[in-house]
């Protein structure tokens, strides 16, 4: 896990360079994104109402899960998966979803669906990318999300931490950034980078600057 957060410290400090370089300058604004080219219904069930000292992007619209379908075990940190780059963030969690219906079911976790830990030592995560799950009848399958980092002055988590699924967020910025990454659908590794930061940025900082939105919309 520290090899992985040394990786993800000099991808940020890449990503952080990049955007920096979108402003500052009298040069026309970059028409899209500067990663390198070779670098790399209804969804989760609702948890009880958000304690008063959660951060305010914890909150938003309740989220269920379809009749029949239910939560084994409680989501947990995983690493991320090998065949999947997509699962290769700060906060990838497992979550398995049995269908114990005599019918075929889809659960969909939707984007800015936002993860909470039950350590509050340890950053939340926000689905950015919508994700489909289909379920057949009497199955039960386990599903990795990549979730990105909404608490810059947490720590980061070791695998098999608990968290609660909890509600789309509500906060305007964070629902832009899901907007726009999700008309991108696969991002590559240096992308993934840019949009933790821009994350950041609105749950940490100030909110989306210019150079953020132009280049999300550059995707």
């Amino acid at each position: 896990m520290k090899v992985r957060q040394a990786i993800w410290i000099g991808l940020l400090i890449g990503a952080s360079a990049l955007l920096g370089a979108c402003g500052g300058s009298d040069d026309p604004a970059p028409t899209g994104p500067s990663a390198p080219p070779t670098t790399p219904t209804t969804p989760v069930t609702p948890t009880p109402p958000t304690p008063p000292t959660a951060p305010a992007q914890t909150q938003g619209t309740l989220a269920q899960l379809p009749p029949g379908v239910t939560l084994r075990g409680q989501p947990s940190t995983s690493g991320p998966a090998p065949d999947d780059p997509s699962t290769d963030t700060l906060v990838p969690i497992s979550i398995t979803l049995a269908n114990d219906s005599d019918v075929e079911k889809k659960v969909v976790i939707p984007a800015c669906f936002i993860f909470v830990a039950a350590n509050v030592e340890y950053q939340n995560g926000i689905n950015i990318l919508e994700r489909s799950i289909v379920l057949p009848a009497h199955t039960t399958k386990t599903v990795l999300l990549g979730t990105y980092c909404i608490n810059l002055d947490r720590h980061a988590p070791t695998p098999g931490l608990a968290y609660n699924g909890s509600k789309v967020t509500d906060v305007r910025d964070l629902l832009k950034i899901c907007e726009l990454v999700n008309r991108k659908g696969s991002l590559l590794e240096a992308q993934m980078a840019v949009i933790q930061l821009i994350i950041w940025h609105v749950t940490d900082e100030n909110g989306l600057t210019a150079e953020d939105l132009a280049w999300l919309q550059a995707l």
